[in-house]
């Protein structure tokens, strides 16, 4: 079954594609000036080439790791392509970056985030179709309230589209979809009893069925963010 050791291990992978690409951003970044005209187009193209050349390497190194667990686990893989870089959702979110005062903090932060993806989405497409679910499994030294909220539940996915929020992830997020059979497969130390019980507390504190109040509340109980 997946252990904590590989998933540690692509988090590594993942986060070396987002060095990568964030380097190659911040490059260019830097020869543009106060050019904000051309600076503008030409960060659109380099955006788009990167999130298209990085999201396919996250999401060749999917479909690798996918198979991997999948024999580990006895199942047949069957992985499911992921659809490519939608440029008009792409360009709109580094339009937005480029309208704050943090413009290449709030581009880096995106870029993390869209890189990683498709390796996501590979995973989370792929389980159900092999006979699989997948569990959020939070990797790194500190996890949101978010993402301990969404890792409490387990393996509840089967397919990406049942999902929900839970597809959601943010930039600099450390959180890896594993793909398990059910709760005999999550990795020890992924213990997402102990995790629903901070939620469940959250929710008591908050006195509210609400996110906003229980993930505030939640942050108290961990001192986390």
């Amino acid at each position: 079954m997946p252990d904590l050791q590989s998933v540690d291990r692509v988090r590594r992978s993942l986060n070396g594609l987002s060095v990568e690409a964030r380097t190659a951003l911040e490059e260019i970044w830097a020869q543009f000036g106060t050019d904000r005209v051309f600076a503008s187009q030409a960060l659109v193209d380099l955006w788009l080439s990167l999130i298209e050349t990085y999201g396919n390497m996250a999401a060749s190194m999917g479909a690798a790791q996918f198979e991997a667990w999948a024999v580990e686990l006895g199942l047949t893989p069957r992985v499911q392509p992921v659809a490519g870089v939608d440029p008009e959702r792409a360009t709109a979110r580094l339009r937005w970056a480029l309208s704050t005062p943090a413009q290449l903090g709030n581009a880096v932060v995106l870029l993390d985030e869209l890189v990683k993806q498709p390796f996501r989405s590979v995973i989370q497409k792929s389980a159900g179709p092999s006979g699989g679910a997948w569990a959020r499994v939070p990797t790194g030294a500190e996890t949101c309230a978010f993402c301990l909220m969404l890792a409490s539940r387990g393996a509840v996915y089967q397919t990406a589209h049942t999902a929900g929020q839970d597809r959601k992830y943010h930039g600099d997020c450390d959180c890896i979809p594993t793909l398990v059979r059910g709760p005999e497969d999550f990795p020890q130390g992924y213990d997402p009893v102990a995790l629903f019980d901070i939620y469940s507390e959250g929710a008591y504190q908050a006195d509210s069925g609400q996110p906003k109040p229980i993930l505030a509340a939640m942050r108290q109980i961990t001192g986390g963010n």
